[in-house]
Parts: structure tokens; C-alpha cells; sequence
């Protein structure tokens, strides 16, 4: 989308001002200062250059994961759930059984929470950069338009959600308000057999 509107607005500069290649050049000037310099709000890390540093947070805490606990079932959210299950994107050699959330709000791992039986380790990580301090604020109206439009949530931070979950939170990196985190969950659960009715 962004090179659409730098694409009209250079057009309609050359149109109509008669120094446009100056203003042609600040607007390139800004569009790579967008992409090394996050926004001092809230936005999704894969619209610039913060990507890559998600990128290696997810390298770093698969590594762990298979390191740690192979072969586990695996309770984590979009991107890392296909960074699990599909070899071919290079993280993993063998897929992972999954356990899928939307997020790591606090809906999702109440929902999580409710079937402790489905997973037996989580991958959580933050799906948004959250800056430490907001520096621009449009308001809550805006905030609310911003979940309705754009997937703005508030993850949980990972200690609470390992203790929401009741697991032990093994492992942990950060990065540039970045995280994730590794937790293990060990439960017993108790197997009971159901005979049919004409057997009992």
C-alpha cells in the first residue's frame, strides 16, 4: 500500500509543484526512515524492517523447542504455528502437532486453559510491537477502531500466561519490546475406559 501512495504522491508533485524532485526525494527519505524506525505506537511487526528481528526470536526459541522438548505438542499462535508444520520454510525437519490460537489475549488462553489436555508445551511470542511508552495516541475511539479494522490486541506477557495455563515458564528471550518464551506443562491425566452400554 505504501508504495502505491508514494507512487501518486510523486505524481501529483511532478504535476503541480514546481519543486517536486525536492519533495519527491523527503518522501523517499521518509519511507526508508519507515523502515528501520518503528512508529511510536502500536503496529504489526511484519510492516517494516522489524520483521527480521521477529525472524530470529522465532529461529532462536524453535531452536529451544526442539532442543528442549521434540516431538511435543504444541500450543502457539500465526506465524508460528506454520513455522512448526511446514519443514519447507526451514525452521523445523519434522512438523509439530499443534494447538491453535488466534493470539495471546486473554480470551484465547481461557480458552486454552479449558482444555489442558490438548498440548503439552506453548511457544507464545508478542504478535504486536507494543513500545515501551506511547508516544501518539488517537484515543480510545480509535484504539477501538483499530481492533474492529486492523487486529489491534494486547497479548498477555508470558508470565502470566504460563501461569494462567499452570506451566513452568523454562525459557524466555527479548528483544526491542519483542519476546517469546518457552513453556512446559507436565499433567497427569487420569484414562478411563467407556464400555458400550450393552457391555456394562
Amino acid at each position: 500500500m505504501y508504495p502505491l501512495v508514494i507512487l501518486v504522491a510523486v505524481s501529483t508533485f511532478s504535476r503541480r509543484v514546481p519543486f517536486w524532485q525536492t519533495l519527491a526525494s523527503l518522501t523517499a527519505v521518509a519511507f526508508l526512515a519507515g523502515l528501520v524506525i518503528n512508529p511510536p505506537y502500536r503496529f504489526a511487526p511484519e510492516d517494516n524492517l522489524e520483521y527480521a528481528r521477529v525472524i530470529r526470536l522465532h529461529m532462536a526459541g524453535i531452536a529451544q523447542l526442539n532442543k528442549r522438548y521434540p516431538g511435543s505438542t504444541v500450543l502457539s499462535a500465526w506465524p508460528v504455528t506454520d513455522e512448526l508444520t511446514k519443514p519447507e520454510l526451514g525452521y523445523v525437519k519434522t512438523p509439530y502437532q499443534i494447538y491453535r490460537l488466534e493470539d495471546f489475549t486473554s480470551g484465547q488462553i481461557d480458552r486454552a486453559a479449558d482444555d489442558p489436555g490438548g498440548y503439552s508445551t506453548a511457544l507464545v511470542f508478542s504478535t504486536k510491537y507494543d513500545p515501551p511508552s506511547m508516544l501518539l495516541s488517537l484515543g480510545p475511539k480509535s484504539e477501538r477502531l483499530d481492533q474492529k479494522y486492523f487486529g489491534l490486541h494486547h497479548d498477555l506477557p508470558p508470565e502470566e500466561i504460563a501461569q494462567r495455563l499452570h506451566g513452568t515458564l523454562n525459557w524466555q528471550r527479548e528483544d526491542h519490546a519483542q519476546w517469546i518464551a518457552l513453556i512446559r506443562f507436565n499433567r497427569q491425566f487420569d484414562a478411563q475406559m467407556r464400555l458400550p452400554d450393552a457391555v456394562r
